[in-house]
């Protein structure tokens, strides 16, 4: 008893313990009321509800998720419902913490790397930086096409320009127009013929340089001439001049002597007389080029020209002074004394700390020296000489109890109808788990008309379609007015001008519910159509934010939302509206405008909806391989002896033993176009890959989507279409150092259904590659058995034969244990048999004379016999089983027994009717 008592306390201690723990590591907790979720939902519906949630310290970017693949962050969930919080810091941006302080840095950074310093101000009130001066100095393992180093004071995305890396003699950087120009579809078409007038082609410069060459595809003709390069900037200003040279059969090329920034230009070619000389020309889509002259031109591309530009790689070492001071660098010193006025209030009592990101874009060595931060505070001016390692961490929120709607996260519900078990969490931790369902709810479609006159009873119409008759349907119409009907038509005046926000609930006979919010305008038509038109034109402006925010697939984004066309169309609504107002028009027109303008539709936002983070190896599918696919990538050739199954197993294998020495994680974020009523409509969908060095002559990245939806940020990877598929090759030089891949896909793409996989080459499988008989195919062979093909040849009759005998042992196991245990509980609960049998005869007599279980037990509890023994006896002298899952194999030898012990006592007359006695 004293070691259970022991072990109980044990037991106690530690849930409690566990439970102290998460309850001093949780950083949100949820109130009495904790959540109200709605529990019926329609395929693709949004989730609809609220949490009542307060937060101690959460950081912004936690992340709330569900098991529908939905996710948001906490800060975002709390601005869409203009929740009240506080931050840390008070702006709610990055939080820095200083970590070990030096009078200098010595860092090493690996490519597409970003580490964190800090210049640190210990104390100080009403301070003001006066000047920051430091060196950096770096020393990277190779030449790189692109600068060595981005420095970003503040950590603002504003990338600092008075940094100066030293160009190299090696020129073998190349400029092209996006994987426009295609060199072997131009070989094989006629070329144009070169004269006075120009042909340009578009071309793309990602850094500074300090000079180019410019190139051209040109076959030779018979005429004397001078052939000329030029390049042009985006908005076709001359940057330079050079004159052609022959370096090959057909490449030409010239020296351009200027400073180019990075950005898009035109490269242009011409001669000084009409020519009989050929330039390559191609004109499969996308085309890029044009004809005629640039300062001239206007109107579409027209096909693309054998045009680029070559630069020179950045040298392996550099070394800049960076000095920021009110003489030098102003614009820069204004904005960190505005950073420590909006972060500090400029009260450094606690310290401040300026930080400095530092990017790399190769792998290098980087120097950090000779600090000198000065500044001024109210008691004088002081001056450090130190440098911090900083790490960049998120804001922290908190807040009281709020309740959150959940309707603005726009999460989405969708499966087959059916039973789920919804599951939300936050950073990670588990916030509510509740039942739902899916269930063929009513479709709520549209709504008409969504403009209309103030004052006047207007009609809406509201399309419906549901598997159940719709038995009413509940009208809120944003003016703080309701109503009920059982029809789709509902009469309603808005009294005063302005957008309103109407929903629509239809409740089918089964009581699923369905609903939907619609944006609409009560006033004058002109007043209404203006304001629409103000809604769009902020919709539009908001939208071009977004994308604004996008980096190098901002272009992708704008072709794919069609925001060219948005504005075009929003420019000409508003020049007929302009020209009604002023000329007069007839209210068909008014009508037919306002149609025009509810049809556009503008999204209000463009933002991730989705987002997750995985290991490439962890969501990989054994479906998704195929070896002859890869064979016609280049891989190899399919062993005549081996399976396709065993090259998915030899892939696989490889994948696997490749996890365990360096991960490849797979990142991505699903843009969508965000409207007025809620809506969302997925568009692109953004995926980064973070390839370690590999150990392959060549690899393979297979992309499963269609390939004309598929653009890479870096352009100059080889790739390659085969059977609808997409695929990026990377070579062993590649593979020697780390590669960083962006791409984006149009429309929403799922790392997890099978997206993305990799294989080496097949020469790298062939000591894990099983050259076997089995072929995988689900039928059972000549040459396949069980022993050597289990996949298509199931032991059936194998299988049966061992599970009868396993059945027959348990049988026969459990009979005996039965039979022991039945002796050891009688001779438990008798010490005597002879007492035992007694017993039973006393109670066989008395049941037979008519005597209640009451009764009896009345009369044995007086002679002191137990309740155990009593309950037995009456159990065998009534034949029923003494054990819940008795088999009852000897039952009726056992029944013989009792029945020849119970008549020798009768006979005898041992055992009395009244006067039970024990022994």
């Amino acid at each position: 008893m004293k070691k259970r008592h022991n072990t109980l306390i044990l037991l106690s201690s530690i849930f409690i313990i566990l439970i102290a723990a998460q309850i001093s590591s949780a950083a949100f907790q949820l109130g009495n009321r904790s959540y109200n979720i709605v529990k019926v939902y329609g395929d693709r519906t949004p989730l609809s509800g609220w949490i009542n949630i307060s937060l101690d310290s959460e950081p912004a970017d936690s992340l709330l998720k569900d098991n529908f693949g939905n996710s948001i962050t906490i800060k975002e969930l709390l601005d869409m419902n203009n929740a009240d919080y506080d931050c840390f810091p008070f702006d709610c941006s990055s939080n820095y913490v200083a970590g070990e302080e030096k009078t200098g840095q010595i860092i090493r950074i690996s490519k597409g790397q970003t580490v964190y310093l800090g210049f640190k101000i210990p104390n100080g009130e009403d301070v003001t930086i006066s000047a920051l001066n430091f060196n950096i100095t770096s020393t990277a393992t190779q030449t790189s096409c692109s600068e060595p180093l981005y420095i970003d004071i503040l950590d603002d995305g504003m990338i600092e320009t008075n940094i100066e890396f030293q160009a190299s003699d090696d020129f073998s950087c190349v400029y092209g127009s996006g994987g426009c120009f295609d060199v072997e579809n131009a070989n094989n078409e006629e070329r144009v013929m070169i004269g006075e007038t120009e042909y340009c082609q578009e071309i793309s410069i990602p850094n500074n340089v300090p000079n180019l060459i410019l190139k051209a595809y040109i076959d030779k003709g018979s005429t004397i001439a001078e052939l000329y390069a030029e390049l042009y900037n985006s908005d076709f200003d001359k940057k330079g001049e050079c004159k052609l040279e022959q370096e090959t059969a057909s490449i030409w090329s010239c020296l351009l002597n200027a400073q180019i920034n990075k950005g898009k230009y035109f490269v242009c070619v011409y001669a000084n007389k009409e020519t009989d000389y050929g330039l390559w020309v191609e004109t499969k889509e996308p085309l890029c080029g044009f004809f005629g002259k640039p300062t001239q031109w206007e109107g579409d591309y027209t096909a693309d020209y054998g045009l680029y530009a070559v630069g020179p790689k950045y040298r392996k070492e550099t070394s800049s002074r960076i000095e920021i001071s009110e003489n030098k660098n102003g614009v820069i010193l204004d904005e960190i004394n505005s950073y420590l006025a909006d972060r500090y209030g400029n009260n450094c009592e606690n310290s401040c700390l300026i930080p400095l990101a530092i990017t790399s874009t190769t792998d290098l060595d980087l120097t950090v020296s000779d600090i000198s931060l000065n500044y001024l505070t109210k008691t004088g001016a002081r001056v450090k000489e130190n440098i911090f390692m900083a790490k960049k961490e998120p804001a922290l929120l908190s807040s009281e109890f709020i309740k959150l709607k959940l309707d603005k996260a726009n999460f989405t519900i969708s499966g087959e109808y059916g039973e789920y078990m919804l599951k939300l969490t936050l950073g990670g931790s588990k916030l509510l788990q509740t039942e739902i369902s899916i269930e063929p709810v009513p479709e709520i479609h549209d709504l008409y008309p969504k403009i209309f006159d103030a004052g006047i009873p207007v009609t809406f119409i509201v399309n419906i379609t549901s598997e159940k008759p719709i038995v009413k349907i509940l009208w809120d119409f944003g003016d703080n007015s309701t109503a009920e009907t059982n029809t789709t038509e509902v009469v309603h005046t808005y009294s005063g001008f302005g957008s309103y926000t109407v929903t629509v609930t239809a409740i089918d006979s089964e009581g699923r519910e369905g609903s939907k919010s619609f944006i609409v305008v009560s006033g004058e038509p002109r007043l209404a159509i203006n304001l629409t038109l103000q809604l769009n034109k902020q919709a539009l402006d908001s939208l071009e934010q977004d994308i604004a925010k996008l980096g190098w697939f901002k272009s992708y984004a704008e072709k794919i939302l069609g925001i060219e066309d948005m504005k075009l169309q929003l420019e000409s609504i508003e020049n007929k509206f302009n020209e009604y107002v002023t000329h007069g028009a007839e209210e068909e027109e008014w009508l037919e405008l306002a149609s025009q303008l509810i049809s556009l539709n503008i999204p209000v936002s463009f933002a991730p909806t989705i987002v997750a983070k995985a290991p490439l190896h962890a969501i990989i599918t054994w479906e998704q391989i195929d070896p002859s696919l890869l064979a016609e990538l280049g891989a190899g050739t399919i062993n005549e002896g081996a399976s396709m199954e065993s090259y998915k197993k030899a892939i696989v294998n490889w994948l696997t033993k490749l996890a365990e020495e360096k991960e490849i994680s797979i990142e991505e974020k699903v843009y969508s176009a965000l409207y007025l009523d809620g809506t969302h409509e997925e568009k692109l969908t953004f995926l980064k890959i973070e390839l370690p060095p590999i150990q392959a002559q060549e690899l393979y990245m297979v992309i499963d989507a269609d390939p004309e939806k598929i653009k890479l940020k870096n352009n100059e990877l080889r790739t390659k279409e085969a059977n609808g598929k997409f695929a990026i090759i990377f070579g062993e030089k590649e593979l020697e150092n780390r590669q960083t891949i962006e791409l984006i896909i149009e429309n929403k793409a799922d790392i997890y259904s099978g997206l993305i996989y990799l294989s080496p080459e097949f020469g790298m499988l062939e000591e894990t590659l099983v050259i076997e008989p089995c072929n995988y195919n689900g039928v059972c062979e000549s040459g396949e058995n069980w022993r050597n093909c289990r996949h298509d040849c199931k032991p059936a009759k194998i299988a049966v034969f061992l599970l009868f005998i396993l059945f027959a042992a348990a049988f026969a196991a459990y009979i005996a244990i039965q039979e022991w245990y039945k002796k050891y509980y009688v001779k438990r609960l008798f010490k005597d048999r002879n007492e035992y049998y007694n017993l039973i005869t006393f109670v066989y007599r008395m049941l037979s004379q008519g005597k209640t279980e009451k009764e009896i037990k009345r009369i044995l509890k007086q002679y002191k016999w137990k309740s155990e023994q009593i309950d037995y006896a009456l159990k065998k002298a009534r034949g029923e089983r003494s054990m819940a899952w008795e088999i009852p194999v000897f039952a009726k030898r056992d029944k013989a027994v009792m029945q020849r012990e119970i008549r020798k006592r009768l006979v005898s007359g041992s055992t009395p009717s009244y006067n039970p006695k024990r022994i």
